[in-house]
């Protein structure tokens, strides 16, 4: 997982923008619960907890080897991650070629 946050911190330093942000993917989005656990801790709070997309980027599969593979090899230049840039409030485009990826 620290790979992947490397590699967005590299693709920011590329495009010389100091912020990332998640993105809505576009249409209806089905969430679900962070957490598929029964425990009744759990479950009392879970409301509170963040909620999760039905698909990927934005889901994850609670199984350490399958969440590692799918950041060890996801792209950093997909429309889930917005870079922005702070002072302008301009968007980067996620999959735009900045002049240090060539």
């Amino acid at each position: 997982m620290g790979e992947h946050l490397c590699r967005v911190l590299d693709r920011m330093d590329n495009l010389g923008v100091p912020i990332c942000v998640p993105q809505r993917p576009k249409g209806d989005v089905v969430t679900r619960p962070l957490l598929d656990f029964a425990a009744s801790y759990v479950l009392r709070g879970i409301a509170q907890f963040p909620r999760q997309g039905s698909e990927q980027p934005c889901s994850l599969n609670q199984r350490f080897p399958w969440d590692c593979r799918g950041l060890r090899h996801a792209p950093v230049t997909d429309t889930a991650l917005g870079f922005h840039h702070r002072a302008s409030g301009m968007h980067a485009q996620a999959g735009a070629v900045a002049e240090g990826d060539r």
